[in-house]
């Protein structure tokens, strides 16, 4: 069981090094509220549609390749930090009333990183980009841009043919479709249902995923199938294929299917998902082919599919059933639009919304909100949809109580929005029986880690970790992001040596006694220790001269009575030398410049003995 609270974690190295605590939970980065129907969870016993054999059939029939997608049709996700410059992007779309709305927006208008390409696109523009997709993501996580063929070619201005950007903070559905750029069939956001690097390395998948396989295209259409809020001309009975599927229909893999006899950790976390979760239907592929996306790593240093990718699937589309939707078409107006300039899209940040369940004492449940904000909540802040069409609202932090009528599983969904009218949400299991005594709650741990030092190529860090019970033995795992992994207890020191520099996502995951566990992620970057300390030993009261030389030259001097710090050095061997009137330093008297330099590596120290 997993707390559906989307937690995003920026932090400088400034602030890494004067170490901060930071929580989290067990499921990747998230994309648009906790709410959407893409984060809801299959129940028990779906409605299975009565023409669920005969689409099935239709799927298998169309299909010879059934696996995942990572290529030139999939999409790489990169994300800005707060000093990405904001870049125009010249739309090259021949309609130009939607090339108008676009620029009117300020859709185009994008804080692209560096190093950052389209699907298939190369620097030179020697591949063949295709679908050109991409995704930013704003350093805040509140807004997205969407790509459609994309380019940059060297020094050349950045192009697309449509660029769409979507604001995080509501479900991410458009229902029923506009005609302002939508990339897939279905009219939905091209982060839906990407498999991405996070959720391997979390070794959980908490969505649904996002699925094509082959239509034809004829003069008949149709309106999509919530999510899915656009339509397409694709082929129906006119063809001999009247159970085809339409955008925006969902499947499920036969929760009786064993997920353990499959090949690889990747494809037996997505065999599970697509049990829990199932995969969605958005948009045609090649004659023959149905796959479900992974995120496109190949501009992405630190991160590739290699070695972990298992391309084809064992568990058969014939496992699948047809699910009717798990929610109604709805439009999702209670967002207020919030005022944007195109060219500094960083404004007041979503809030992170949390609860505590106190008590389950036969049909009652007891929780307490705990959601946070990057400011003070308004009254009534909170709101509380308790899964039977009850909603209560109420303060921050306030605890709310409710009695249902029967006995059965529930979503309480608790919803905390801001003054500003950006609002985040999150989803608990609770169930309820007829019984007077108070149940077990089982909470899952908060995950938590201190960052104590980065030193050069090495990290340390503590756990902070805290769970309703004492945790076992063993409950802490530190994924380094490198390949290493450590297991310890609750409240330990871990430390790790990087073999290179870059930036390394740390995993920290507390696992319970009853396997409950959340995590946390950190990013942190490593680079080597360009300084050089020399120290003085024993220490004089009055100061020497410290002396550093590269070939002979003298780049650096300095002062002191017991050590000196040379800084922003180069890679290459340096001399070290110290001078005091009428002291000798290591055996060697200085006289005239006449000691026997030390030669010393950047990131190393060096320590002088002396007489007198």
């Amino acid at each position: 069981m997993f707390i559906a609270k989307r937690i995003r974690l920026f932090l400088s190295c400034f602030l890494l090094i004067f170490s901060a605590l930071f929580i989290g939970e067990a499921h990747a980065e998230r994309f648009f509220q906790e709410h959407s129907t893409w984060y809801e969870k299959i129940p028990a016993n779906p409605t299975i549609a009565a023409n669920s054999a005969e689409s099935i059939n239709d799927i298998v029939s169309h299909t010879s390749y059934w696996g995942n997608n990572d290529g030139e049709y999939s999409v790489p996700i990169f994300h800005a930090d707060a000093n990405t410059p904001v870049t125009t992007v010249t739309i090259t779309h021949t309609l130009q009333s939607l090339k108008d709305y676009i620029i009117s927006q300020g859709w185009n208008k994008v804080p692209i990183p560096n190093g950052a390409l389209p699907a298939g696109n190369t620097a030179s523009c020697s591949g063949s980009y295709r679908d050109g997709h991409m995704v930013v993501i704003s350093y805040d996580g509140h807004w997205a841009w969407d790509f459609f063929q994309g380019k940059k070619c060297g020094s050349n201005p950045w192009t697309a043919k449509t660029v769409r950007k979507w604001d995080l903070t509501t479900n991410g559905v458009i229902y029923p479709h506009d005609d302002h750029g939508l990339f897939r069939a279905a009219g939905v956001p091209l982060t839906h249902g990407i498999v991405t690097y996070d959720d391997y390395l979390l070794g959980v998948i908490n969505h649904a995923l996002a699925f094509d396989y082959y239509q034809e295209y004829s003069e008949s259409s149709y309106s999509g199938i919530y999510p899915a809020g656009n339509y397409r001309e694709w082929i129906n009975a006119g063809v001999g294929r009247p159970y085809a599927l339409k955008v925006g229909q969902r499947l499920q893999l036969n929760p009786s299917y064993d997920c353990n006899t499959v090949t690889g950790k990747l494809n037996k976390m997505i065999c599970v998902a697509l049990q829990q979760y199932g995969m969605i239907f958005v948009d045609s592929s090649s004659p023959g082919y149905s796959y479900v996306f992974l995120e496109h790593l190949n501009d992405q240093p630190g991160k590739s599919w290699s070695g972990i990718n298992v391309s084809t699937f064992s568990f058969p589309l014939s496992q699948f059933r047809l699910i009717t939707p798990l929610n109604p078409p709805f439009v999702d107006t209670t967002v207020p639009t919030v005022p944007v300039s195109p060219a500094d899209p960083y404004v007041n940040e979503a809030p992170v919304a949390m609860m505590t369940v106190n008590s389950i004492t036969g049909y009652t449940v007891s929780i307490t909100d705990a959601s946070t904000d990057d400011a003070a909540f308004p009254a009534s802040a909170i709101t509380v949809n308790w899964g039977d069409g009850t909603i209560s609202t109420g303060n921050n932090r306030a605890t709310f109580s409710h009695a249902y009528a029967t006995a059965a599983t529930f979503i309480i969904t608790l919803t905390a929005r801001d003054a500003g009218g950006l609002y985040k949400s999150m989803l608990q299991n609770v169930v309820v029986q007829q019984s007077d005594t108070p149940q077990d709650v089982n909470g899952e741990p908060v995950a938590a880690m201190t960052i104590n030092s980065i030193t050069g190529y090495t990290v340390s860090i503590t756990d902070a970790s805290t769970d309703d019970a004492e945790f076992p033995t063993n409950a802490i795992t530190v994924n380094w992001g490198d390949g290493t992994i450590n297991t310890d207890n609750n409240l330990e020191t871990f430390s790790h040596t990087y073999a290179t520099a870059g930036t390394f996502r740390i995993i920290l995951t507390a696992m319970d006694a009853d396997g409950l566990y959340g995590s946390v992620l950190q990013n942190v970057s490593v680079q080597q220790n360009n300084s050089i300390t020399v120290n003085l030993s024993p220490a004089l009261t009055s100061n020497v001269t410290f002396i550093l030389k590269q070939n002979g030259i003298t780049k650096a001097t300095g002062t002191g009575t017991t050590f000196h710090v040379f800084s922003n050095l180069n890679s290459n061997p340096y001399q070290v030398q110290i001078y005091k009137s009428g002291y000798t330093f290591d055996g060697a008297p200085v006289t005239a410049g006449s000691q026997n330099p030390v030669n010393v590596v950047p990131g190393n120290a060096v320590t002088f003995t002396h007489t007198p």
